[in-house]
């Protein structure tokens, strides 16, 4: 297959498990869900055994364990925003990512923004403004305070900015570690992270355990789905550029916000698919 059917398959199968995630998340808690849903996909992660490369310099494993840990943080306060507020609202936010990663960029790597980018995170911000106002436009202050204030936002700020972090380091560590490789014990650390983090503050396996019964077929779905996104998304990563492969994998939130929408019922699903529509344009000049 040609590479720009495996980014499709990986955009369609990222919005399916958000989607799910979703369904789940009506039943149980945020770190209830994370935790099940990373424990849920081991047996799909053993299947990796026999491509992996165990040749791995120890230091890159402390590296790979750091960046499971902010992904962890970043999938709770995901869930969090996913299960509080109405998912087309949610997953067209996921395309602010570029801006986090610029400013970081900036930061860590001391790269300059261009005139594109700056284009492209003035769309952006339109683009979310859109999204945020009400179907009647009755107050232009409205959606202002609306991000300002509410907490289901903040959350998905939050985290966007440390997946965006995980992000760098996914870039960096993929240049000495093999992809499948790579995506074993990241995904793997994040179920040992979870679990600790859950055994910690909650109840650890008791949570999981309840979670299965409440919600088990869900989670499990929502795990398959974002694996065979990931696998889908290595594959294409392999065949041609990354710069190639993020703009058409924007359309996950898309798709999300379409399907997702039209399923829960949420309320101004037209306006925010143009909001999502403005959003991914504005993406796309940030990182292309």
């Amino acid at each position: 297959m040609e590479w720009y059917v495996y980014v499709l398959i990986s955009a369609f199968f990222i919005a399916l498990s958000n989607i799910a995630g979703k369904k789940a998340l009506f039943k149980v808690h945020a770190m209830e869900y994370r935790t099940t849903l990373k424990v849920l996909e081991i047996p799909l992660l053993l299947l990796l055994i026999p491509f992996l490369n165990f040749n791995i310099d120890p230091g890159d494993y402390i590296f790979i364990f750091l960046i499971a840990f902010i992904a962890v943080v970043a999938g709770i306060f995901w869930a969090k925003a996913i299960k509080h507020s109405e998912i087309s609202t949610v997953s067209p936010l996921q395309n602010l990512s570029p801006i986090f990663l610029v400013i970081l960029s900036f930061i860590i790597l001391k790269e300059t923004v261009t005139l594109q980018q700056g284009i492209g995170i003035a769309i952006l911000i339109i683009g979310t403004y859109v999204l945020e106002v009400d179907h009647k436009i009755s107050n232009l202050k409205e959606p202002i305070l609306k991000i300002i204030k509410t907490r289901t936002i903040h959350f998905v700020l939050i985290s966007l900015f440390l997946y965006s972090l995980s992000a760098v380091g996914d870039k960096y560590m993929i240049t000495s570690v093999d992809k499948v490789t790579y995506l074993f014990w990241v995904w793997m650390f994040m179920t040992i992270i979870s679990l600790a983090i859950s055994s910690i503050f909650y109840k650890g396996l008791k949570d999981v355990v309840y979670c299965i019964k409440k919600s088990g077929w869900i989670i499990f779905l929502a795990g398959l789905f974002s694996f065979i996104s990931a696998l889908a998304y290595f594959k294409a990563l392999t065949m041609v550029m990354v710069s190639l492969l993020i703009p058409l994998k924007r359309l996950s939130t898309l798709f999300a916000t379409l399907i997702g929408g039209e399923l829960f019922h949420d309320h101004g699903l037209k306006l925010k698919a143009v909001a999502c529509v403005i959003l991914i344009v504005g993406a796309l000049l940030v990182v292309l």
